[in-house]
C-alpha cells in the first residue's frame, strides 16, 4: 500500500484501515465520482494471510496458514 502513496496527485487516495474495526488489512475502493447520474464504486475488503508450505513424510506437500478460520 505504501507504494500507492506517490499516486495521490493522480487521484489515488491511500488510507490505512483500523483492522480491529474493519476486520481487514486493506480496503480497496474503486470510485467513479464523475459518472453520469452520480458516482458509483466497487469496494474490496482484503484480509491477507501468509502461507507456509507443509511437507509430508511421503514427500508431498500442501500450503496452509496459521490462523485462518
Amino acid at each position: 500500500m505504501k507504494g500507492l502513496v506517490p499516486l495521490q496527485p493522480l487521484g489515488v487516495r491511500v488510507d490505512f484501515p483500523d483492522e480491529k474495526v474493519t476486520g481487514a488489512d486493506m480496503d480497496w475502493i474503486y470510485a467513479a465520482p464523475i459518472e453520469v447520474g452520480g458516482g458509483s464504486y466497487l469496494r474490496l475488503t482484503i484480509q491477507s494471510k501468509r502461507c507456509k508450505e507443509q511437507r509430508l513424510k511421503e514427500g508431498s506437500s500442501y500450503w496452509s496458514t496459521k490462523s485462518l478460520d
